[in-house]
């Protein structure tokens, strides 16, 4: 939670990125009014334009007349231009008809004619009511020539009823003819369109007096009517035909002298003349259904606020702003084609697709600058951590200028450390003794060490591992052992797992499971569960019952003679007498002495707290022998030490312990030996690398089997055919380890024999021996020398 707010924090909105948002927002729609012509459109923007104009209705019934310049006309009067004889002439026959306006789409006063034929021209222009193209190109012609074209164009102007341009300019690249410009001409001379001077309608009359620089387009529209010139010339059209009628005299389709161009219309692109072109315009202007450009104004209002909008919404659904875009840009289109086609205004979706596109590479600029900042602080501070005993890569210095190529170097410095840092913990995880398991939220396994692989069950048929498998499917096919936690309803899966579980090699293990990091963290949780192996501990258990038990059996017995003397000695008349009395007491007594004496040198030597040193075997010996001198000689027995002094006997030992077992071998062999008996202690070396201890009684000795029990191995090893001892002083045979084990239930050798077996493999060494009734008994002990 606290690295979430940290993370909003730092890419919350700045005073730069405010800032940055308010230059966008109010340059952009600027620049783009003032260096995009928006009736100049893109490809697509043309497209677009072009399909929603085929859908336009058809207008009403046109009073538009064309007076064609065409073929015949020209083969019967002659090749063009013709004088202006003629074209007097034209003008009166055409008056007769009484049009309402008459708009000539060519030039008048060319060729330079006679002064008297300028007066019969400017005489037939006052017949009718007569539009002109105004001349705006005198720079192209020679000064002669201009300057009888300017005194022509003064006398004309007051005769004729107006003068304005005829430039009909195709899309750059086309020959395709989508708008014509209100005014045209020098700025200090601006002429506005010839066929808005018509008869237009209000709107149109506004902005002509106005002088508003606007572009209007040509909607879809019927090819009008049409006669030829010479039908006019001559006189040969009905009368009253073009009575009332606008009409529009200008070369046809086929004239060669005429510049076509391309009209979009219901079926696509037509090829029309520019007196068609001339017809159709003014017959929108005058009903009013002239396709007008959006000005500048309303470009930058729409354009600043298409803008600001997408910030907001880029900032409220930042995962999705790619398709906020993308929806933007189609209602873009959508508002595009509805204001054409209902408001007969034409917006340029080209805008509002830059619009979009700007305003998101500015905002994932910014966001990206943040995430690079929030990036390169934090690589800096991971790579300045410093290096433990784990880490021995040296801290990443940052140095020279603030390129991306440092921080680039950081973060490969920093991916190393941690793949370094991973490869460890994955390592450690693996060679850890403790069984280990991660679990993720759900229970299932992520990973496992070689010692929970050990004490888990086999990954069921057609599963190649346990990882992936839920745990607690994994510990239902274990034996349960104790200790079941009460089912909850509802309760998380690591509740159903307490209890111990017995594995089918034995071993036995409990289950503690604890989720790692905060709990308050969001974020998926990682669990680690172990498994405590019990094994060992209950092992230790059972034998320490056993012990218990037999410690109780074996020191219960001298009790329970001791209460039946006693019972005996107390009968009337007395069956046991004070001599007998003692002597019991006091075999009783030591029994239990020894009991307990043995019971607590066991349990020293199964404590494994043992203090090694350098010491020397026949020194050990020779200490142990001493300290059994006064019982030896209570029993008649002597014991004689032998010691191969040419090799040293060094080995690492604990003293005490070593020394206690034996005395506890030496005290089962002076108990065992008859009065007059001599026990021979030899101390040798075999071959440098081991010391070997004999101890040879003439005791009563013990069967093989007893042997065997003592020595924890099988019947009938150690002795050779002739019941001869194998081990003798300085050599060793039929070697057999003395590995930790319950005490055998004798109440002779009991505890002492099992103490001598611990401590001697605590000590890396072995115990052999051989055995017979009636003749004595044979011990032989090995130890490692110390450079061995």
């Amino acid at each position: 939670m606290r690295r979430t707010k940290r993370w909003a924090a730092t890419l919350a909105p700045t005073r730069w990125h405010i800032v940055w948002q308010f230059l966008l927002a109010t340059l952009l729609p600027l620049v783009m009014v003032l260096h995009v012509d928006p009736t100049t459109p893109a490809t697509a923007d043309a497209r677009l334009y072009d399909r929603v104009m085929g859908t336009f209705p058809r207008p009403p019934k046109s009073e538009i007349q064309i007076i064609a310049i065409d073929d015949e006309s020209i083969e019967r009067i002659g090749p063009w231009p013709w004088p202006q004889s003629v074209h007097t002439q034209f003008l009166q026959q055409l008056a007769r008809q009484k049009p309402k306006a008459v708009v000539l789409d060519f030039r008048l006063g060319e060729p330079q004619q006679t002064p008297e034929d300028d007066v019969a021209l400017t005489a037939a222009l006052k017949l009718a009511p007569v539009y002109v193209e105004a001349r705006n190109d005198l720079n192209l012609i020679t000064a002669s020539e201009a300057a009888g074209v300017r005194l022509r164009t003064k006398r004309l102007a007051p005769v004729v009823a107006g003068a304005g341009h005829a430039n009909l300019v195709p899309d750059a690249g086309t020959d395709r003819l989508r708008f014509i410009r209100l005014f045209a001409g020098a700025p200090d001379a601006l002429k506005p369109y010839v066929g808005a001077l018509v008869d237009p309608s209000p709107a149109v009359q506004r902005a002509v007096a106005k002088a508003k620089p606007l572009c209007f387009g040509i909607p879809l529209g019927a090819a009008h009517s049409s006669v030829s010139y010479v039908e006019v010339l001559e006189g040969k059209l009905e009368p009253h035909r073009l009575e009332g009628r606008t009409v529009v005299v200008g070369p046809s389709l086929d004239s060669a002298f005429g510049v076509p161009m391309y009209l979009t219309r219901e079926r696509g692109p037509t090829l029309v003349s520019s007196a068609e072109v001339h017809a159709t315009a003014i017959d929108a202007l005058q009903q009013g259904t002239q396709v007008s450009v959006a000005g500048p104004f309303v470009l930058y209002t729409c354009t600043a606020f298409l803008i600001w909008t997408l910030f907001f919404a880029f900032d409220k659904m930042a995962r999705v702003a790619p398709l906020v875009g993308v929806a933007v840009i189609v209602l873009g289109v959508i508002w595009s084609v509805a204001a054409l086609r209902v408001f007969r205004v034409w917006m340029p979706p080209s805008f509002f697709v830059v619009a979009v596109v700007a305003s998101y590479v500015l905002w994932t600029w910014q966001h990206l600058h943040k995430v690079l900042g929030f990036l390169k602080a934090h690589i800096v501070s991971l790579s300045r951590v410093p290096a433990g005993n784990f880490d021995p890569v040296v801290p990443f210095a940052l140095g020279g200028s603030d390129t991306i190529d440092r921080y680039i170097g950081a973060l490969e410095h920093a991916i190393a450390r941690l793949l370094r840092l991973q490869m460890l913990t994955r390592q450690g995880l693996e060679q850890l003794p403790i069984a280990i398991v991660l679990c993720r939220a759900d229970g299932t396994v992520a990973q496992l060490n070689a010692a929970a692989l050990a004490l888990l069950p086999e990954p069921p048929p057609g599963l190649p591992s346990l990882v992936d498998e839920a745990l607690v499917s994994i510990i239902a096919r274990l034996e349960v052992k104790a200790n079941i936690r009460p089912a909850v309803r509802d309760a998380h899966w690591s509740q159903a797992l307490g209890g111990e579980y017995v594995t089918p090699q034995g071993k036995i293990f409990q289950i503690d499971a604890t989720r790692l990091g905060d709990a308050m963290d969001p974020g998926p949780a990682t669990w680690v569960v172990v498994l405590r192996e019990l094994t060992r501990q209950r092992q230790a258990e059972r034998e320490r019952a056993d012990w218990l038990n037999f410690l109780w059996h074996d020191l219960r017995s001298p009790q329970i003679n001791l209460l039946s003397l006693l019972e005996l000695f107390e009968m009337a008349p007395s069956r046991v007498g004070v001599a007998e009395l003692v002597a019991g007491v006091r075999h009783e007594a030591e029994r239990t002495m020894t009991l307990a004496q043995n019971f607590i040198s066991d349990s020293t030597a199964d404590a494994r707290d043992y203090q090694f040193a350098i010491a020397s075997v026949s020194s050990l010996l020779a200490e142990s022998i001493a300290a059994l001198s006064s019982a030896a000689t209570a029993r008649g027995v002597r014991v004689v030490l032998r010691s191969v002094q040419d090799y040293h006997d060094l080995m690492r030992a604990d003293g005490g312990m070593l020394t206690r077992a034996f005395v506890n071998m030496l005290e089962n062999a002076i108990r065992h030996s008859p009065s007059g008996a001599t026990i021979r202690v030899c101390c040798g070396v075999e071959e440098s690398l081991e010391a070997v201890v004999t101890i040879q009684d003439d005791g009563t000795g013990m069967a093989p089997a007893k042997l065997d029990e003592l020595l924890d191995r099988q019947a009938g090893g150690d002795t050779d055919a002739e019941g001869n001892d194998t081990a003798s002083c300085g050599s060793q045979s039929s070697v057999e380890a003395a590995p930790d084990r319950a005490p055998p239930r004798d109440p002779k050798h009991g505890f002492g024999f099992v103490m001598v077996r611990q401590v001697v493999s605590a000590h890396g060494g072995w115990v052999s021996g051989w055995s017979m009734a009636g003749v004595g008994t044979t011990f032989a002990i090995g130890f490692p020398l110390v450079h061995a």
